[in-house]
């Protein structure tokens, strides 16, 4: 499940005719000419040894592959500068690496690897920027998926059902606890940004005992 270092390149728009065996463009069932985009193949993003400063714009592409949930691909195209492409780049990594600091098995970074880049996905499709690390960090470690988003509220209720070995007073306690402190003042908030005071959501590792 080795993650590729990735990379950062540049594609642009232009388009070229779709030839036939016989040189001539192809046309399609309707009778019009079919095109391709050239992406990163075409010739004007270099200039000379290097990249040409107008032409094309800056994409980033990172790859792994999962056991069970097969290749996974991280990429965003659109960006201005090389600098900018690197520090995205840079931030995918640091965000990944998450995983191999909190998983305990392959198969386990494995998932958390998985979740990650699921996340980073949907985040850089709904604002253009990666997920805040603080908030993956604290839903790895509370032991949530990255994608649901789940509420404080839902996870105390979830909490709760999970401590099997409480005496029925002890449940009553916390349940009004529950139900007249902490699901009222902090049940909206979502769980990845509640930041506690001693080291934030480690308490949450907790979660499944009695």
């Amino acid at each position: 499940m080795k993650v590729s270092s990735g990379s950062v390149f540049k594609k642009c728009g232009c388009r070229a005719p779709v030839l036939g065996a016989d040189g001539v463009q192809v046309v399609d069932a309707a009778g019009k000419p079919k095109w391709r985009r050239l992406g990163a193949s075409c010739s004007k993003l270099r200039s000379g040894s290097g990249w040409s400063r107008r032409h094309g714009s800056w994409h980033v592409q990172v790859e792994f592959a999962d056991a069970a949930a097969g290749r996974q691909v991280i990429g965003k195209g659109g960006l201005v500068s090389r600098v900018e492409a690197e520090a995205l780049l840079d931030g995918v990594r640091d965000l990944l690496r998450i995983a191999d600091r909190y998983g305990d098995s392959e198969q386990e970074i494995g998932g958390l690897r998985v979740q990650i880049a699921q996340r980073i996905r949907a985040d850089l499709a709904s604002s253009g920027r990666l997920p805040d690390a603080e908030e993956v960090l604290r839903g790895v470690r509370a032991g949530v998926s990255l994608t649901d988003r789940l509420m404080v509220g839902e996870w105390l209720r979830r909490w709760l059902d999970g401590r099997v070995g409480l005496s029925a007073s002890t449940r009553r306690i916390y349940e009004s606890h529950l139900r007249n402190y902490l699901i009222p003042h902090l049940g909206a908030i979502l769980l990845e940004r509640l930041r506690g005071a001693a080291g934030g959501c480690d308490v949450h590792r907790d979660s499944g005992r009695g």
